[in-house]
């Protein structure tokens, strides 16, 4: 049996998000400085934005490095339901409850005229995967940070990127 989740220890899933994402957002920065340089930082604004800027970055290249492309795609649009529930609690967080009487810790966050709630253990298995992604991202992005592409290996195959960092693939692809 597991100790229940206290009211500070589900508030500290809070600190948690914010410095997932700051690593996942510095990741993306020092790529894209690497391969845009500095001035191509100063417009970019915000988690999403920064992602959005990596991912285009990649996309760039699709008929030089499909892989590469593919991979960043499939992690963009696996990160969304993470950002918004980053987003919802950066900007419209409105309680945390500990696990009381059966009910599970929860935090939770309005968005517009909804309000959303996830459970400690949804958060955590939620930062289990955030945590793998800036060595994801770090690894996907490297040919494109390369000074010498010829001199790189081939990316693992898609079951490496499926069982090491959960990024899922089409059954077709």
């Amino acid at each position: 049996m597991t100790d229940a989740v206290t009211y500070e220890r589900i508030c500290g899933t809070v600190a948690s998000l914010l410095f997932l994402f700051a690593r996942i957002e510095n990741e993306a920065r020092e790529i894209i400085g690497r391969v845009g340089g500095p001035e191509s930082l100063s417009k970019v604004i915000g988690a999403r934005g920064t992602l959005q800027v990596w991912k285009k970055l990649l996309l760039q290249d699709r008929e030089v490095r499909p892989e590469e492309a593919l991979l960043a795609e499939r992690l963009w649009t696996q990160m969304q339901e993470s950002l918004d529930v980053r987003n919802g609690i950066c900007h419209g967080l409105i309680g945390a409850s500990a696990e009381t009487g059966g009910a599970p810790a929860t935090l939770s966050w309005r968005v517009e005229d909804s309000i959303m709630s996830r459970t400690y253990d949804e958060l955590q298995e939620m930062f289990a995967w955030l945590s793998r992604i800036p060595q994801a991202m770090a690894m996907i992005s490297h040919a494109v940070c390369a000074a010498d592409p010829s001199k790189l290996r081939p990316l693992p195959k898609r079951d490496f990127w499926e069982s090491e960092f959960g990024i899922e693939f089409d059954k077709e692809s």
